[in-house]
C-alpha cells in the first residue's frame, strides 16, 4: 500500500460518535455518567490541587513567621520590677497617723491598757520603702494581750512582730506586761 492510499483518520466528532456508542451499548447511561464525573474530578485536581498546596504552604509560612516575631506591644517583663511587686501593695507613708491611731484603738477594743509607745522611723536605703518600728507595751491578761497582737496583725497587713516579751510579776494575777516589737512597712512615692 502506498501512503497515499491508507484510509484517512478520524475526525474529531467521528471519535465522539464513537465513543458515545461504546458507552451506550456497552457501558450504559449510569457508567457514562460516573465516568464523565470521575473525569471531571480528576481534571478538577489536577488544577486546583497545586492552588490549594501552594495556599497552605503560604499559610504555614505565615503562622511560624508570627509565633518567631516578637510582639510590639507585649514589653519584655522586667525581672527585678516583678521580685518588687509586693512594695506597690503597701500603704503611702501619709497613711502612718491614721495606722497609729489604729493601733491605739485596737488596743481598746481589745482589753489592753497601753502605756507609753515609743516609735522611730527608719527609711530604707535600697527599696522605696519606709519602716516605722513601734514598741507597744500593753498590760493586760494573757487572752486580751494575744487579741490585741492578733487583731493588729489582721487589720494592718503591712505590719510585722518582730518580737514579744511578756513578763507575770505575780503568779496569782492573770495580768501580764507584754512589750511588743513591731515594724510597719509604706510605700515611699517617687522623689
Amino acid at each position: 500500500m502506498s501512503p497515499s492510499s491508507a484510509p484517512p483518520l478520524p475526525t474529531r466528532d467521528a471519535l465522539a460518535n464513537r465513543l458515545r456508542w461504546f458507552a451506550q451499548r456497552r457501558l450504559g447511561w449510569p457508567a457514562a455518567a460516573a465516568l464523565l464525573l470521575v473525569l471531571a474530578a480528576a481534571m478538577v485536581q489536577a488544577w486546583w490541587l497545586p492552588t490549594l498546596k501552594a495556599e497552605r504552604d503560604r499559610a504555614q509560612q505565615r503562622q511560624r513567621l508570627r509565633v518567631e516575631m516578637p510582639r510590639l506591644n507585649e514589653a519584655a517583663p522586667d525581672p527585678e520590677r516583678e521580685a518588687l511587686r509586693w512594695i506597690d501593695a503597701l500603704p503611702r507613708v501619709d497613711q502612718r497617723g491614721h495606722q497609729v491611731r489604729a493601733l491605739i484603738e485596737r488596743a481598746q477594743a481589745s482589753g489592753v491598757t497601753m502605756e507609753r509607745t515609743d516609735y522611730a522611723v527608719q527609711p530604707d536605703q535600697t527599696l522605696p520603702i519606709s519602716r516605722l518600728n513601734v514598741s507597744v507595751p500593753v498590760q493586760g491578761s494573757y487572752a486580751a494581750v494575744r487579741r490585741y497582737l492578733a487583731g493588729v496583725l489582721n487589720d494592718l497587713p503591712n505590719a510585722a512582730l518582730e518580737s514579744l516579751q511578756l513578763e507575770r510579776g505575780d503568779t496569782r494575777t492573770d495580768e501580764l506586761r507584754a512589750t511588743a516589737r513591731l515594724m510597719l512597712l509604706y510605700r515611699v512615692e517617687g522623689p
